[in-house]
């Protein structure tokens, strides 16, 4: 069980699937469990950017990392994750690409020099 503020916010988390769509769970609960009993996970703990799913946003992008916890024999003992909410930062980061590849597309194209 997850350990938080709010012992009734982690059951809901536990049991909801939150934030991960419909058509990714069956993938994410093989890799889940795995990771649970190989002690690997795919990312090592890294943070990957995924899409996601919230009541409250359309789009939602989160950078979510993935972790096995062992106690101090080794043995596993649980996972922890962490997902940050980059939706803006990710919208902002879309709209700099369109904007440099309108740009580009302005730029007359430039001859190769004579010899």
């Amino acid at each position: 069980m997850a350990e938080t503020r709010d012992s009734q916010v982690a059951d809901t988390i536990i049991n909801q699937d939150l934030i991960i769509p419909e058509r990714l769970r069956q993938t994410h609960w093989t890799a889940f469990d795995r990771a649970i009993e190989s002690g690997v996970t795919k990312l090592g703990g890294k943070a990957t950017l995924t899409r996601g799913l919230h009541k409250s946003k359309p789009k939602l992008y989160v950078d979510m990392s993935f972790a096995v916890v062992r106690n101090a024999s080794g043995t596993i003992v649980g996972a922890v994750a962490d997902a940050r909410d980059v939706t803006t930062k990710f919208e902002e980061q879309k709209e700099l690409r369109q904007r440099l590849t309108e740009c580009q597309r302005k730029l007359p194209e430039r001859e190769a020099p004579a010899r």
